[in-house]
């Protein structure tokens, strides 16, 4: 094959390539997230945020919806007496939260590689599979992800 009819017929992948990616992310649902990395730690940490948000305004008067704030505290592990605490300790408590959250926040880079890790292990275990050969799709998937993204911010612009 000569060397120009290997660069139209990769031309012509790449197009397929990018109308499939533009399709996938026309059609699939997204998550409107800051750019910090994912990893439980700081998935737990935002649930308990939240809790603490719903019970300020509670506090305040505000209307909260008793069946919200409960799956809010069962999903951020909070007991069901925080909702008896007066409006100055929730705010403390809130705060608390901000300030753990933002500690957080900064190694959020390693607590992800480190959740693909553990991830990466339960599924060696599950499935008799390498966790090397595991790790090393986790990582591919998220470069494709990152790098996908970024496109699609550039053709935007």
């Amino acid at each position: 094959m000569p060397k120009s009819e290997a660069i139209a017929e990769y031309e012509s992948l790449d197009i397929l390539h990018c109308q499939a990616t533009a399709f996938a992310e026309s059609k699939c649902r997204k998550l409107r997230r800051s750019q910090v990395a994912f990893s439980p730690e700081v998935n737990d940490s935002r649930r308990k945020i939240g809790a603490w948000i719903l019970l300020a305004s509670k506090a305040k008067g505000k209307k909260v919806s008793s069946r919200l704030l409960s799956r809010m505290l069962h999903k951020a592990s909070l007991t069901p007496e925080t909702r008896s605490l007066t409006k100055n300790e929730v705010q403390k408590w809130l705060k608390e939260e901000y300030k753990n959250y933002y500690s957080i926040k900064g190694e959020a880079q390693q607590l992800r590689l480190s959740a693909l890790e553990s991830l990466a292990k339960a599924i060696a275990e599950k499935g008799n599979t390498e966790r090397g050969n595991i790790i090393k799709a986790l990582r591919e998937r998220k470069h494709q992800r990152n790098t996908a993204k970024k496109y699609h911010t550039l053709e935007r612009s």
